[in-house]
């Protein structure tokens, strides 16, 4: 499958080739590692940050379970265009959402996918005149 993908960053990956998507949860404080290929980068393709269901991360429920909150951008700022990626699952890297109840631990589940390919960065720049800057 050959595909163009342009993430929130302005990143744009051309002629590239997908490989398995993957998608796994990290508990809090467990760190979230991905390493692609080399001449693959990274995507990210689903981001959530919360208690989405029961399981080794949420082992009880307390009323709270289907709380979270979308943080693909987040994850896209750090990961998505690069070969590798480690983001410590902590509120704190996560600007501080804390889409459950404040006294239960949240965690981080995350898909995505290598493609095999080039990037080319795109940027704007806005130009102050120098009377504006003091």
């Amino acid at each position: 499958m050959t595909c163009n993908f342009l993430s929130a960053a302005d990143r744009k990956v051309r002629s590239a080739t997908t490989t398995a998507t993957r998608e796994h949860a990290y508990c809090q404080s467990e760190y979230f590692r991905v390493r692609c290929g080399v001449g693959e980068v990274l995507v990210i393709t689903h981001a959530r940050y919360g208690r989405m269901r029961i399981s080794r991360c949420v082992r009880e429920h307390f009323g709270y379970v289907d709380c979270s909150v979308d943080v693909v951008e987040v994850l896209d700022r750090h990961c998505s265009g690069r070969r590798s990626c480690s983001i410590r699952v902590l509120d704190d890297n996560f600007n501080n959402v804390r889409p459950c109840h404040d006294d239960l631990k949240s965690y981080l589940e995350v898909r995505h996918h290598c493609l095999k390919g080039t990037i080319n960065f795109v940027s704007t720049f806005t130009l102050l005149d120098s009377a504006e800057v003091q």
